[in-house]
């Protein structure tokens, strides 16, 4: 692909060697190699295979029974507490039950290049996917030409039927906190279709209806919320988010598929002769409406549209649809890391990297594309197994953290995943308005901040701001590890910005990054009036992460000038003098440049070898993030490419924390300073890294199972070793700058700057085939010390 757009000046012979050599190592945009297989039967929920479709997602495993179980999960099905549910889970049962066994062989496969799970028995196959296209989950079911298809029972299983309440387990670790009225959450419904003549008679649907406390608009979760946080007169100028949200779905099969009675919780098939099939699918559905009749009608639209077709023709060209969608997904980008190496090792490490890396952006491409962002704490993928509560349950409940929130998405833009960051970006607009109120609010000040810790609707969370059933007089959290904690605001921006050097898309820069880049940066230089010595913004009293906090505000207690909000500052703000001033005003580049003229430097040791956390700290530190290295990752300050290499690798290996698992940032440092062996270590640990039956998910560590951060990182990190931005006025790339050649072959098709695609293969240390698209940035692509040219 791409062969005869970019060609080094090598012999005609000699190309056509190295070519045929690197065909031998690129798997292209073919992931199947990476297709997860097993053989047996998994014991519960923590063995199930991930399908989804970017908002839409299953687990799938099958139990020794034959029992095929998926629970169903979607973006935005938030309950009355802003608690993420799920929807519901599905049970496959058949009448007889296929056996398994050493002679009737049994195999649950996930295949990538389609997105979807087979189930093969015996004599019988079952097809799961979450259509690429529509909120459908499908399944069809097919017998062998010499088995006969059996009865089948679909049954929809559900453990929020009695209205008993909200589970008390869930009150240490939820993110609501107390609040002067009871918490609890409404019991789902099966709808009777004797009822809805809009519902078939052979459907399924069900539905979960948030509504107030005790019919009590002022006591609804989002009402106490802003009381509490002292923000009670912005309720007339903004809409409960949660109320009235109503969530659920369709389930009906083929025509041959019938519900018993009007109440039934489940639909059947009376099974058929050899080499016949059965399907049903699940329509699904989240919205906000005034009365459940509208949603009811909404959900039967949809069901419409998506699942009641009757032809085989019709069901074929949904799935070619799905096909498509998945291969342009693949097509985009990929690495492949394969080993010439004669060590079994390092050829296991190799395929572990590669992988992982695959398996990560699968992972989301499953749940990136939903109204709220990917959950760190479980993604879409959470199970019952591993607590005494349900699925629905995760460690740090609801609530958004930024620090962990913008891990799986750091290696979106170099994969070329934009439509799976913009619903991002938007999540975070959607709080502006709120922001910007409460800046004026509690501050008498405009721009806006986004609290480390969120809500969906953008307040802090309840039990980080403050238990109690009055508003705090100080408008601070009680907790001290996100009381001055902002850096994640202009972190947001930072990505924004990154976006738009890759993409240049005029509709985000307009829409997005110029609104909340013009609020958060207002924020910066408004909260801190106060000057140094040398006329420069004092930062006090801050924090410096969640490390180094400010628990009373005096010298020796508080951080000054923390390093990862003034790094940003420093790379944000001539970022944004940079954009086409037809989209920024005149007023918002006054304020950036007289910003620029007053910001301290970034906190360095006395003897300038080292980057500090800040400029002055407490003596206790809090919890373990390296904040200095915050100036190499995310903002690039020191790295390979810049003149400053010595002081970033200087305090790289003085760091206080050194730290591989979750979202400890270590080994996107080391890649970026240029470090290989440390770098390709600690992506190997990472990589092996594996404690349910789908290898990638892995947990707790500092959060839940699944962990979305760990193997974000880790895939960060591979894309760092292969290719860094030099962030120069050319906008120039450098290719393998940490690559460990010596070990390691690689081919890749990955994104940069200015639109530009970049197709690599470097084979026992050698340049073997490069392709730059298009070909006049070619000039602009600098080969690292990681390969070399032949």
């Amino acid at each position: 692909r791409n062969m005869g757009k970019r060609k080094a000046n090598w012999s005609v012979v000699g190309n056509l060697l190295l070519f045929a050599m690197a065909l031998t190592l690129a798997y292209g945009s073919d992931p199947s190699k990476y297709d997860v297989v097993w053989t047996s039967p998994s014991t519960d929920d923590t063995g199930a295979m991930p399908i989804g479709n970017g908002d839409v997602a299953a687990s799938v495993w099958t139990l020794p029974n034959s029992n095929i179980h998926l629970y169903l999960a979607k973006q935005d099905t938030f309950d009355e507490n802003a608690q993420l549910l799920k929807l519901t889970q599905l049970r496959i049962s058949f009448r007889p039950a296929p056996v398994i066994s050493r002679d009737q062989p049994f195999e649950q496969r996930l295949n990538l290049t389609s997105g979807s799970v087979r189930v093969s028995f015996a004599d019988l196959s079952v097809l799961l996917w979450v259509d690429a296209n529509s909120p459908v989950v499908r399944v069809s079911v097919a017998a062998s030409n010499t088995g006969v298809l059996p009865a089948i029972n679909v049954t929809m299983l559900t453990w929020r039927l009695p209205s008993n309440g909200y589970p008390k387990q869930w009150d240490s670790d939820t993110s609501n906190g107390a609040f002067c009225q009871p918490r609890f959450v409404t019991r789902d419904y099966v709808i009777n279709s004797g009822l809805y003549p809009k519902i078939a008679k052979n459907a399924i649907s069900w539905y979960h209806r948030n509504s107030y406390i005790a019919n009590n608009a002022s006591d609804s979760f989002w009402a106490s919320s802003l009381r509490l946080q002292g923000l009670s007169s912005l309720m007339p100028k903004l809409r409960d988010p949660l109320i009235n949200i109503t969530f659920g779905g369709m389930l009906q099969g083929d025509q041959q598929f019938i519900r018993p009675t009007s109440s039934s919780p489940y639909i059947s098939h009376p099974g058929g002769k050899a080499g016949t099939s059965a399907s049903f699918s699940v329509a699904l559905l989240t919205e906000q409406t005034p009365t459940l009749d509208q949603w009811i009608d909404k959900l039967a639209a949809v069901a419409q549209q998506h699942i009641q077709y009757t032809t085989q023709q019709e069901q074929q060209i949904v799935w070619q649809q799905h096909l498509a969608s998945w291969q342009s997904f693949w097509d985009k980008s990929f690495i492949n890391i394969t080993s010439s190496s004669a060590s079994s090792n390092e050829q296991r490490a190799a395929f572990n990297v590669s992988s992982q890396y695959t398996y990560q952006r699968y992972l989301a491409a499953c749940s990136g594309k939903g109204a709220s962002p990917i959950k760190f704490n479980g993604l879409a993928f959470t199970a019952a197994a591993k607590n005494a509560i349900g699925p629905d349950w995760r460690q740090w409940g609801s609530g958004f953290w930024f620090q962990n929130t913008r891990l799986p998405y750091y290696p979106m833009l170099m994969a070329g995943d934009f439509d799976m960051l913009v619903p991002m970006y938007r999540f975070y607009a959607s709080m502006l308005p709120l922001a910007e109120m409460r800046n004026q609010v509690w501050y008498n000040q405009p721009g806006a901040f986004f609290p480390e810790t969120k809500m969906l609707f953008g307040t802090y969370e309840n039990n980080v701001f403050g238990y109690g059933c009055s508003e705090k007089a100080d408008h601070l959290p009680s907790n001290t590890y996100m009381r001055y904690h902002y850096e994640g605001s202009i972190e947001l921006v930072f990505m924004m910005l990154d976006h738009w050097r890759f993409t240049h898309d005029t509709s985000m820069l307009q829409t997005l990054l110029v609104p909340l880049a013009d609020a958060v940066t207002s924020f910066y230089g408004n909260h801190w009036p106060n000057r140094d010595n040398d006329g420069k913004i004092l930062f006090y009293p801050s924090q410096s992460l969640e490390t180094w906090q400010c628990p009373s505000v005096t010298p020796t207690t508080c951080t000054t000038n923390p390093t990862p909000d003034i790094a940003a500052l420093w790379t944000v703000l001539p970022a944004l003098l940079m954009l086409p001033n037809s989209y920024t005003t005149e007023t918002m580049r006054q304020r950036w440049k007289a910003m620029l003229d007053i910001m301290p430097p970034v906190p360095l040791s006395s003897d300038g070898s080292r980057i500090l956390p800040a400029r002055s700290t407490a003596a206790q530190s809090s919890n373990v993030e390296n904040c200095e290295l915050y100036a190499v990752h995310p903002y690039r300050i020191y790295a390979l490419s810049k003149p400053n290499i010595t002081v970033g690798l200087t305090s790289f290996k003085a760091r206080r924390f050194p730290c591989n698992q979750g979202w400890c940032q270590d080994v996107m440092d080391a890649a970026l300073l240029g470090d290989v062996q440390t770098a390709k270590s600690l992506v190997i640990d990472r990589a092996a890294a594996s404690n349910w039956r789908f290898p990638a998910f892995v947990g707790p560590y500092q959060d839940y199972t699944p962990n979305a951060d760990h193997f974000g990182v880790m895939a960060a990190a591979v894309q760092m070793m292969l290719i860094q931005l030099m962030d120069d006025a050319q906008q120039r790339v450098m290719i393998f700058p940490t690559w460990p050649s010596a070990e390691w072959d690689v081919s890749f098709r990955l994104f940069v700057v200015l639109n530009t695609t970049i197709e690599a293969t470097c084979q026992r240390g050698v340049l073997v085939h490069l392709s730059v698209t298009p070909p006049q940035r070619a000039a602009d692509v600098v080969l690292g010390p990681g390969c070399r040219k032949p």
